[in-house]
């Protein structure tokens, strides 16, 4: 779509996202690609989590379907501080959807794939593949916003779902591509 622009001198993307625009092999070199940063998209995002993050941790799911079967069971809650939810990504929605959930009590890691990891408020930040492995055994719910690049396809794989323990839930608010089916 990109071929015969020649007077580009900048390409400003419209959608959080630019795995797409990156991937475009008719890309221009040289030309600045701009991706949005929106407040108002980043609050959405975090409520989307926020839901996400609510339904799995009080079961709605679970009573939904015995709702369906007019069953009762009552399962045992687990308060807010007692969920340790992790973050995949800290750009803007990820740092915003942290915030969110430790601002409902949720114990909160937030983890980037290299670099200094900003500190999500109420949360811990940590970085690089060793961490996130070291992490992912205390994870109940995890909440994939990461970027699709070539380090992060396939990110989510077997190796990853091993580590996770027994009754963990995964949120991808991301790509398909990041999970190995």
């Amino acid at each position: 779509a990109l071929t015969g622009l020649r007077g580009l001198r900048l390409i400003q993307s419209l959608w959080a996202g630019v795995d797409r625009l990156l991937g475009d092999p008719t890309l221009p070199a040289g030309v600045p690609v701009a991706r949005m940063v929106d407040p108002s998209m980043n609050a959405a995002m975090a409520e989307t989590a926020l839901w996400a993050t609510l339904a799995l941790h009080r079961g709605f799911f679970e009573y939904a379907a015995q709702q369906r079967r007019v069953q009762w069971f009552q399962h045992a809650q687990r308060r807010a501080d007692e969920v340790h939810v992790l973050v995949l990504g800290l750009g803007a929605m990820g740092t915003a959807v942290a915030a969110r959930l430790a601002g409902q009590g949720y114990r909160v890691t937030g983890w980037r794939s290299a670099g200094a990891a900003p500190v999500p408020a109420g949360g811990v930040a940590i970085a690089g593949d060793g961490a996130l492995r070291s992490t992912l055994p205390h994870s109940d719910i995890v909440i994939n916003l990461l970027p699709l690049t070539p380090a992060t396809c396939g990110l989510l794989d077997k190796q990853f779902f091993a580590a996770l323990p027994a009754g963990a839930s995964l949120v991808n608010l991301a790509r398909g591509a990041h999970v190995v089916d």
